[in-house]
């Protein structure tokens, strides 16, 4: 029983994250110089059919976890063939940003967590 229920928590965590992953970037394409650094949550706009990030915690989702999304800058070492790097390391990068998704829960008194990073690159 315990196995089934580690399995659908980590199930669902995965769900949201891959969730939170498409919005974000979906949104962030669509407007990006909108987003600056910062923890955001997707809203659906129902007028356009369209996903927004708001600044912000989300808050409780599905009565047990909790779901982070960063959007961080992306810099670069322009002496190594424009490796990714820390800020303020190398050169900003315009072009790209990086979403990370943080989802949590608590798990039989034990604090769990998921995260998944994406580099997203804005064609010119």
């Amino acid at each position: 029983t315990n196995r089934t229920q580690r399995s659908t928590f980590d199930t669902s965590a995965a769900s949201l994250m891959q969730d939170g992953m498409e919005q974000s970037r979906s949104a962030l394409l669509a407007r990006w110089d909108d987003y600056k650094e910062g923890n955001y949550y997707p809203d659906y706009n129902d007028s356009n059919n369209t996903w927004k990030l708001r600044k912000g915690d989300e808050g409780i989702l599905q009565g047990r976890f909790t779901r982070t999304i960063t959007i961080s800058e992306v810099c670069r070492d322009l002496g190594k063939s424009g490796i990714q790097v820390e800020c303020p390391e190398g050169a900003l990068d315009s072009q790209s940003k990086k979403i990370t998704i943080k989802v949590s829960w608590k798990e039989v008194n034990k604090d769990k967590e998921s995260q998944a990073t994406l580099l997203v690159y804005k064609q010119k």
